[in-house]
């Protein structure tokens, strides 16, 4: 940039100079010109007074009849080439016509001057008859160069003119005293074409290095960097640059700082959404996607920019309501079951986007209005209903069971007080029959109240939780011997095995030999950290669901598991198994849901009020613990229930 400046400013300054050195030569040649046109008319003036009295004569003779008499006088023509001389000028004498006598340019051995011709129509001789002066710059023919000519009248007393007397000089004479000028001249140009360079070089020095500055000041800017800032002392118009290009870094680095904050909020909001949000432009490729939409449908947002559409959410449905909504320019929503890659139930709202014309916009009064708009883009939100679809299951489910789990007794003992006031006070057997049927269902209503109410208390958490460490093993087997009696009317066997190795992935098969009973000196101890009551809640409710469903003749099998000595989470695992008619796979999300039964084999005939299961997850869930069921239809079912350590429990 220095040496284009410096090149710029030398090509200007020597343009310069030589349109005012132009100028100067041709004022200078103009100047002498004009000098020397002074200078031979006041010599003209001088010699017209000196030769007037040559006219005179020659006027007289002219009266006597003779036309030249000087032709052969030489007198004459060397008094004229002595005045030549002196004064450097040739002088040429003519008559009142134009008619050349005398000449001091001509060659006296010539002597006849009619050769020369008239010289009443030169410049000069027409210009001193007209205005009685005359001067000419013009080339002469006879002696073969630029001339300078004075020509003045020469008159009488009367004023009549008797001739004409012209003085010229060579104009070489002013080009070769002109060039005597050239050497001062040209020393004068080279010494300005110096201080031009060495003002140039300062000058672009110092109007380059500010400009090289800002330069590199907007690259750094334009790569994202506003900390640098120019110190402006040029004194110049620069200074006021530099002073507007440091506001504009500040204020760039002010709205940029504010926009990646703005961002950083964008991208923390989206993120952490629950709605997937996917920005797609108007050409059908994806431009940004959030988690909960690569959650949703599966595919990284790394990759799923600049992938078409429909390759990223594999659902037509989703694709027509960008379709629409890019076509119509109105917001589009639509609840649509997607299968891939699982299946889910969501709300998805496809809205056009306007960028270009305008930076916001209604698209309801677009609607009414019929407004034309050419969206830029489109956003689609998906909106996850699957668990709120399933609660609205649930919830139907829970108000249809615990209605007909109400009615059910609540009818019986209807019936049976209807029955009961009809039958004869003496008829004893028939009151003690009806009133024993009345007392069950009233206690199977009884029960089914408390583990309503139970079942609240664990879900609102306003239940006493005091876990501590407790002989699991002894809980197990006190509440085995208690269900033994039950077990025996259906001819089940119910066994505690040994702690072993525990594959919690597989279902383990059931062993042929039955477990150890529960003596004494025959289990190891096994200690648990949890709350006494719902421990012994979960244990009694998982036998108490493996006896009512395994069927007649089954083989019910409790282990408790100690993971503490093995790589993993710790703690340990209650498991429950029955030879039962097991649980369909579609039926295993579900089985731990209030009254939900899986099949007719679980039906309300086996009694129950349909919240075990339900229980046992929530009391599990007290003690940060999970709870899950495994089962090979026809085979087995396994229930697992995993009691964390102290350190593991939230």
């Amino acid at each position: 940039m220095r040496r284009r400046l410096m090149l710029s400013f030398l090509l200007t300054v020597c343009v310069a100079i030589l349109i005012v050195s132009t100028f100067l030569v041709f004022f200078a040649r103009q100047h002498h010109i004009k000098d020397a046109e002074t200078h031979i008319l006041n010599h003209a003036k001088i010699l017209r007074n000196q030769l007037s009295d040559v006219y005179v004569e020659l006027a007289s003779y002219e009266e006597q009849g003779v036309s030249n008499p000087f032709n052969e006088d030489k007198t004459l023509v060397e008094n004229l080439v002595n005045l030549s001389n002196e004064t450097g000028l040739r002088i040429t004498l003519m008559d009142e016509k134009g008619n050349v006598f005398a000449d001091t340019g001509v060659e006296t051995s010539q002597g006849d001057y009619e050769i020369m011709g008239p010289h009443d129509t030169r410049p000069e001789v027409v210009q001193a008859i007209e205005q009685g002066v005359g001067i000419s710059v013009r080339y002469s023919k006879t002696m073969e160069a630029d001339m300078i000519y004075c020509a003045l009248p020469i008159t009488d007393s009367e004023n009549q003119i008797l001739g004409i007397l012209r003085v010229s000089l060579p104009l070489k004479l002013i080009e070769k005293r002109l060039s005597q000028n050239w050497p001062v001249f040209a020393g004068v140009v080279l010494t300005a074409l110096a201080v031009a360079f060495a003002v140039a070089l300062v000058q672009s020095k110092n109007l380059s290095k500010p400009i090289e500055l800002m330069s590199q000041m907007a690259q750094e800017m334009a790569q994202g960097s506003f900390d640098k800032h120019l110190v402006p002392k040029t004194g110049t118009e620069l200074d006021q640059l530099a002073q507007l290009l440091n506001s504009l870094a500040s204020s760039l680095d002010l709205y940029i700082s504010e926009l990646r904050k703005s961002n950083v909020k964008m991208k923390t909001i989206l993120d952490n959404s629950i709605s997937g949000i996917i920005l797609a432009s108007a050409d059908g490729k994806i431009s940004s996607m959030n988690l909960s939409a690569s959650k949703i449908l599966g595919y990284s947002s790394q990759d799923s920019e600049g992938m078409p559409l429909h390759a990223v959410v594999r659902n037509l449905e989703i694709c027509d309501l960008f379709e629409k909504a890019l076509t119509e320019g109105s917001v589009q929503k639509k609840e649509i079951k997607l299968y891939y890659p699982s299946e889910m139930i969501l709300d998805v709202t496809a809205l056009p986007l306007v960028t270009s014309s305008s930076t916001s916009y209604d698209l309801s009064a677009a609607a009414e209005s019929r407004q034309q708009f050419v969206p830029d883009g489109v956003l689609i939100i998906l909106y996850d209903l699957t668990r709120l679809r399933r609660l609205e299951t649930a919830r139907r489910d829970f108000v249809q069971n615990i209605s007909h789990e109400l009615r059910t007794p609540i009818t019986i003992i209807k019936g049976f007080a209807e029955t009961l006031a009809e039958v004869p006070p003496d008829d004893k057997e028939t009151i003690e029959e009806m009133a024993g049927f009345i007392t069950t269902e009233v206690s199977r209503l009884s029960a089914l109240v408390e583990n309503l109410l139970e079942l609240a208390s664990l879900e609102s958490g306003n239940v006493q939780f005091e876990p501590k460490w407790i002989n699991g093993t002894a809980v197990i087997c006190e509440t085995v011997r208690k269900m033994e009696p039950i077990a025996a009317e259906k001819g089940q066997i119910i066994s505690v095995e040994k702690d072993f190795d525990l594959d919690l992935t597989p279902i383990s098969e059931t062993p042929e030999t039955p477990g150890s009973p529960c003596g004494e000196g025959q289990l190891e101890p096994v200690k648990v950290y949890a709350d006494p009551s719902m421990f012994e809640t979960v244990v009694s409710n998982l036998l108490d669901n493996a006896l009512k469903y395994s069927g007649q003749g089954a083989h019910i099998t409790v282990s408790l598991h100690d993971l503490r000595n093995e790589a993993g989470p710790g703690g340990v695992v209650l498991v429950v198994s029955d030879t039962g008619p097991g649980i369909s796979e579609e039926d295993l999300e579900r089985i731990f849901e209030r009254f939900y039964r899986s099949s007719k084999d679980r039906s309300r005939s086996r009694g129950g009020s349909g919240l075990g299961l339900s229980l046992v997850k929530h009391c599990v869930n007290m003690h940060g613990g999970k709870v899950w069921a495994e089962s090979t239809p026809g085979k087995k079912t396994s229930f697992f229930a995993w009691f964390p350590d102290p350190q593991n429990q939230a």
